[in-house]
């Protein structure tokens, strides 16, 4: 089970999609709240996502670092609201080995299942991860190719627990509005 993060120990992937902008809140909690060292946030602007997601963890990994917290630029952190708890809540009282923050999602039905797991913001260890062979994220279609039938996601989630390691969730993040 992952220990709380030591922030001169953990190693911060942010996929940056296509510009390289982060959200400003999220920086300000990681570097502010959470103290990571503005060294140990990488960014990746990196497409399509599922190669951000493979590169992000390969670098992670080469990084050294015993905790690995990933997260999309557009995520944003809160405090408890209403019935959601704390993204902190994420950090110091998840259980598993790989643990997911849930976030919205304009996905219907995304977090219904019990097991469900998408990677907006999620964390684990390096001992961890180091037992999930890769690539670790691809999208898993129908044997005729016509349908998604897990997103790159659940391939994760799924990997993971094939490899003996306990996925789980905590927490609960935003996403930040889109201007149109």
């Amino acid at each position: 089970m992952p220990t709380p993060l030591d922030p001169n120990d953990t190693a911060v992937v942010i996929a940056a999609w296509p510009t390289g902008h982060v959200d400003y809140r999220l920086m300000r909690w990681l570097i502010d709240a959470q103290g990571i060292p503005w060294g140990s946030i990488m960014v990746t602007k990196i497409q399509p996502r599922i190669s951000a997601y493979n590169v992000g963890v390969h670098d992670a990994l080469e990084n050294g670092k015993t905790h690995l917290l990933f997260v999309d630029h557009d995520v944003v952190p809160t405090g408890r609201t209403g019935h959601h708890p704390s993204t902190d809540e994420f950090l110091q009282a998840a259980q598993g080995d790989i643990i997911c923050c849930p976030c919205r999602l304009d996905i219907p039905g995304a977090w219904a299942k019990p097991d469900a797991f998408h990677c907006g913001m999620w964390r684990t260890t390096r001992e961890a991860l180091l037992k999930v062979e890769p690539p670790w994220f691809l999208e898993d279609y129908s044997p005729d190719g016509r349908e998604l039938v897990n997103c790159c996601c659940a391939h994760l989630a799924r990997r993971a627990s094939s490899a003996g390691l306990t996925v789980g969730r905590a927490g609960w993040a935003e996403h930040a509005v889109k201007k149109t």
